[in-house]
């Protein structure tokens, strides 16, 4: 798949993982990280090391004042694991201890999991030529134990 066909995928599930956000009662869910800069400044931070590449896609807010980070992960669903790349584990922990919020990483069946999870239950994912090229793990799909939906009870 080309860099531009999983960009598409990928920007069509944040938008639905958005709309389910913004359907729970009291929650709505803007684009947060690089998708609010310009093309030209997103295409200069992938040339870059910085953890700034890999912020969480999404931050969800609740009229009762509670914030979540959301990275929505466009992962294969045709294996017994989810692949996320190493950086975006190091990048949401970040983002999460710093700014003292919850955060976590949706998948196509909307489950969620920490960053935190994601550390714990890896393990190292082969290198290919393959997609981005980043390096990532694999979790197994049971770490995922709640939904979005799930997260959003308050």
């Amino acid at each position: 798949m080309s860099f531009h066909e999983r960009l598409r995928v990928a920007k069509e599930f944040e938008k639905s993982v958005m709309d389910r956000v913004s359907q729970s009662a009291g929650w709505i869910c803007f684009t947060f990280g690089q998708a609010n800069l310009p093309e030209n400044a997103r295409s200069r931070l992938m040339l870059s090391h910085s953890l700034i590449r890999w912020m969480p896609d999404l931050i969800a807010a609740h009229d009762g004042g509670k914030l979540i980070l959301l990275d929505a992960k466009c992962c294969r669903t045709d294996t017994q694991n989810w692949d996320i790349e190493i950086s975006s584990i190091y990048a949401l922990t970040m983002h999460v201890q710093f700014y003292e919020i919850p955060g976590y990483f949706v998948f196509p069946d909307f489950s969620v999991m920490t960053p935190r999870t994601a550390r714990m239950k890896s393990m190292n994912g082969l290198t290919t030529d393959n997609g981005s090229g980043t390096p990532y793990v694999l979790v197994p799909k049971s770490a995922s134990n709640k939904t979005l939906d799930d997260i959003l009870i308050i």
